[in-house]
């Protein structure tokens, strides 16, 4: 079995080269969740904590493969587990509800009314709250990092994945 100076770029071509490609993502693949860990520290650190603080618990890493034409990468993407995380990071129109219905026994005729009611209030915005992108400062602030931890680690893995 060759020998490989694992911090040697010269060394990290040759390793990708006994590789397959699929070999190769799969080593990438296995780096990067742990590359962006600390990504998501800072993230819950920065995100705004309201009454409950959910959005700022709810952070997960995922790593998609991503085929474009005939290239294929790794795509890293960070989700809220929040179904409003978006709303808050990228910000939204305030909308008027109008009373809530619940409990209430509602004929056919009834629930047409409010719901056309509903679309009518929706065609007034009565402003916008401004969005937040407490993730996209984060992750800017903390590619250096990533891009380290990805160089240190890339070379071990791509070695173990020889053996």
């Amino acid at each position: 079995m060759p020998q490989f100076d694992v911090m040697d770029p010269a060394d990290v071509r040759r390793l990708q080269g006994m590789l397959s490609p699929e070999n190769y993502l799969r080593a990438l693949r296995r780096i990067l969740p742990r590359a962006h860990a600390g990504v998501l520290s800072a993230i819950q650190a920065a995100a705004p904590h309201g009454k409950s603080g959910k959005l700022a618990r709810g952070f997960d890493v995922r790593v998609v493969t991503e085929t474009r034409a005939l290239l294929r990468g790794l795509e890293v993407q960070i989700l809220a587990r929040v179904p409003h995380g978006h709303l808050v990071h990228e910000g939204h129109r305030i909308v008027a509800r109008g009373p809530q219905r619940k409990g209430l026994k509602l004929t056919g005729a009834r629930r047409r009314e409010l719901r056309n009611e509903l679309k009518a209030r929706r065609l007034e915005v009565r402003g916008r709250v401004p969005g937040n992108p407490f993730a996209g400062r984060v992750l800017q602030q903390q590619q250096g990092q990533v891009l380290a931890f990805v160089e240190r680690e890339l070379p071990r893995e791509l070695e173990a994945a020889v053996r």
